[in-house]
């Protein structure tokens, strides 16, 4: 009993740190706008430094749409099993939750491409 209760604490305190992480990279990129606004430039330099800024930017952004893309296809599987089969309803969950952007590159940045947490069905394009 005191074995698990260990393991809940320390797995709390990791989610914790893991979220206040999350939270703060957030927060310093919601100040590196002028940085972003290089995305437009077209020199070594400004490459770089969006390189940078987009590659720093998935590793946040990467694991949170990892983690929901993981539960989907978990909550997807269930669906189906629940569902008797039907793969209809498990695709749909499957769809939202696994499709979308997983990687934000420089043309994310530079707003010439959306990014896509959630999914959507390929047949409305």
């Amino acid at each position: 009993m005191n074995t698990t209760m260990n393991f809940l604490n320390s797995w709390k305190t990791s989610l914790f740190r893991f979220l206040v992480a999350t939270v703060f990279t957030l927060l310093t990129f919601q100040s590196a706008a002028p940085s972003i606004a290089w995305a437009e430039e077209k020199s070594p330099a400004a490459d770089l430094v969006v390189g940078a800024v987009s590659f720093v930017a998935t590793i946040p952004y990467g694991c949170i749409k990892l983690a929901y893309a993981g539960m989907g296809a978990i909550i997807g599987g269930l669906t189906y099993l629940l569902t008797g089969a039907n793969a209809e309803a498990a695709g749909r969950v499957w769809d939202q939750t696994m499709r979308g952007t997983y990687v934000i590159t420089p043309s994310h940045l530079a707003g010439d491409e959306p990014v896509r947490f959630f999914g959507h069905d390929p047949a409305s394009n």
